[in-house]
């Protein structure tokens, strides 16, 4: 099959999200004897090349100009591109994510046009988040509208466009993102007791919930560590996360604190694999990576009930889930998995093995293989 996805987050380093999950479908789909090729809007001022092949795949990146209303002009350039290839019969289907709304006023293709749901900036999912810009909103819609086919990450998330952004009940395809690239890891838990956050240092991530609640831990398990992993990001006061942080805690370090920034995703696993627990207490999750890849590691899990959360974890059976909004909870089902480290790797061993079932590569190639299948074959029997 010729598979063209389109995506303007595709590059050697990714901190995860969309460009990630195309990446790990995209060269999933070349190993297997797929012709595969990605193209996007390359940012500007990049010094990113405007095409190369890389582990099988095509990658094409069409630059944006400076002049005003570059970026209108680059994405009609895109809409070009795809229609010849289409025309001359080199993709069979094209994948592209909702974000951005790359497709929104794009017009016919003798292709299928199926649009991802990895999640939305078009709608207000947290309490802390900014309104989002009506210029967003119009893409995303547009693009939702103009999708031949709908594909979510999540059952929650595609509700959440399809009532809340297009305001009716659309059909959508529910495919989990597939976990890869992490390794060979095994759970080995080491000492002092480590609690890892991971996801980018956003507040709506619940990052301040978190270290609210933090010496609260502290005082009950005095050697506690918390590691906090992501990329930094400003709050709506305009201050750094990270800087809100060390003046909070007054003294990080004698916290047990660290903030460790962005590494590469193995270096992450690893420290998922030695941690006591993982927390990602979101206000909302579209679907969870850093989640996904703690279960993947059989790191017990301290997640959110909100968004994805008790689509990738049951209760109690796969990791704890909490309401975000109150931190109290946070911290005791920190609590539960540091006092009690059986029921702790009972969960953990529970989740990994549903994510290496779930989420595992293999599984989630095929059935995106069967929705391309499925996709095409209606597409030509309602004569498009």
């Amino acid at each position: 099959m010729k598979i063209c996805f389109l995506s303007c987050e595709y590059g050697p380093s990714l901190a995860g999200g969309e460009g990630v999950v195309t990446q790990s479908l995209a060269e999933g789909l070349a190993a297997a004897g797929h012709e595969v090729r990605v193209v996007g809007l390359r940012e500007r001022g990049s010094s990113e090349p405007l095409q190369e092949e890389r582990d099988g795949v095509t990658i094409y990146r069409l630059p944006v100009p400076f002049f005003r209303g570059g970026g209108i002009w680059a994405r009609h350039q895109l809409w070009r591109q795809v229609r010849a290839w289409a025309r001359k019969g080199e993709i069979d289907v094209v994948d592209a994510p909702l974000g951005r709304g790359l497709v929104a006023g794009w017009g016919p293709l003798p292709v299928p046009v199926v649009v991802r749901i990895h999640g939305t900036c078009a709608i207000r999912l947290s309490p802390v988040s900014p309104l989002p810009p009506v210029v967003s909103r119009w893409f995303e819609r547009r693009a939702a509208l103009r999708a031949d086919f709908l594909c979510a990450v999540s059952e929650s998330v595609g509700h959440v466009v399809t009532h809340r952004l297009l305001c009716e009940s659309r059909d959508y395809t529910v495919i989990p993102n597939p976990v890869s690239g992490l390794g060979d890891v095994s759970r080995q838990p080491a000492p002092p007791p480590t609690v890892v956050y991971a996801g980018g240092l956003i507040e709506p991530k619940g990052i301040c919930e978190l270290v609210r609640v933090w010496a609260r831990v502290r005082r009950q398990v005095p050697d506690a560590r918390l590691h906090l992993y992501g990329r930094d990001s400003r709050m709506r006061t305009g201050a750094l996360v990270s800087d809100w942080i060390r003046d909070f805690l007054r003294s990080p370090a004698d916290l047990g604190v660290e903030i460790l920034g962005h590494v590469p995703r193995q270096e992450l696993a690893r420290a998922y694999s030695q941690a006591s627990a993982a927390v990602l207490p979101s206000h909302y999750e579209a679907f969870g990576m850093a989640a996904a890849e703690a279960m993947w590691c059989g790191c017990p899990l301290v997640f959110t009930q909100y968004g994805s959360g008790p689509e990738l974890i049951r209760h109690e059976q796969e990791g704890l889930l909490v309401n975000p909004h109150e931190p109290d909870l946070i911290a005791d089902a920190l609590l539960r998995l540091l006092s009690d480290p059986e029921f702790a790797e009972r969960l953990g061993q529970a989740a990994m093995r549903k994510a290496r079932t779930a989420f595992s590569p293999e599984r989630i190639l095929d059935r995106n293989l069967t929705f391309y299948e499925d996709c095409r074959n209606r597409f030509v029997t309602a004569g498009v």
